[in-house]
């Protein structure tokens, strides 16, 4: 994703510029002309003038766009804390209900898939646990057995 908007804004600063040095160009051949035959040149080369003054303008514009886009591109992504707290409620709502076994390694907290035995980041090793006061299998994730409350592991 980030690359495609890079590339984009890329290709903006690209054309921006390509519009930009040629009615550059242009606009220079009109004003050495209005400047060569003084203040009196035809309306039609003022508004041609004009034209290439605007359109000199608006290649400026779309490059400084692109620059913009592939600034955006680069910058590292960042969550706020609220969106950070509710998507960890979600993965916990998640797992109550039963739909994911386990999302982050309780060892190193990245995000794991469901089925993994061991965790590919730390090593950890995923296998579900069993309390050892009641014998319910529990997730790894907790220190605390869900059921009766004994503790599992130390955090």
């Amino acid at each position: 994703m980030k690359t495609d908007r890079f590339i984009f804004g890329f290709l903006l600063i690209l054309v921006g510029l390509a519009i930009f040095v040629l009615y550059l160009g242009i606009m220079q051949q009109y004003s050495s002309s209005i400047a060569q035959f003084g203040m009196v040149v035809s309306e039609k080369m003022q508004a041609k003038y004009l034209e290439a003054i605007t359109i000199t303008f608006i290649g400026g514009v779309i490059c400084i766009l692109g620059i913009l886009i592939c600034i955006y591109a680069v910058l590292p992504t960042t969550t706020s804390v609220t969106q950070k707290s509710t998507e960890k409620l979600d993965r916990q709502e998640k797992l109550e209900v039963g739909q994911i076994e386990l999302l982050e390694c309780p060892e190193c907290a990245k995000e794991l898939m469901p089925g993994f035995k061991l965790c590919p980041y730390c090593g950890f090793e995923l296998k579900p646990s069993i309390c050892p006061k009641c014998g319910n299998q529990v997730s790894v994730s907790f220190n605390l057995c869900p059921y009766c409350g004994a503790k599992l592991r130390e955090k």
